[in-house]
């Protein structure tokens, strides 16, 4: 894991910017890989997924709601 994490972290432009999240994101995936730690891992899991989320950025959300209100909105205007 803790390999996989690196080569992530290699692609990431913020990985520079954010010493203190990889250096984090690193030791996170090495506990992981700790066979002593295994009682952690779905929390280590998550910690990871966090820490690697905030180096990728943000993503542009995608507003289905609005989507189904307008199908909805054109169904009633047929209908009348």
């Amino acid at each position: 894991m803790e390999r996989a994490v690196i080569e992530e972290l290699e692609t990431l432009p913020k990985t520079v910017e954010f010493a203190g999240i990889a250096a984090a994101a690193r030791a996170v995936a090495a506990a992981i890989d700790d066979p002593a730690q295994r009682s952690y891992i779905s929390r280590n899991g998550n910690t990871l997924q966090h820490l690697l989320e905030q180096l990728r950025g943000r993503r542009k959300k995608i507003n289905r709601q609005l989507a189904v209100v307008q199908a909805q909105a054109g169904r009633r205007r047929a209908a009348q």
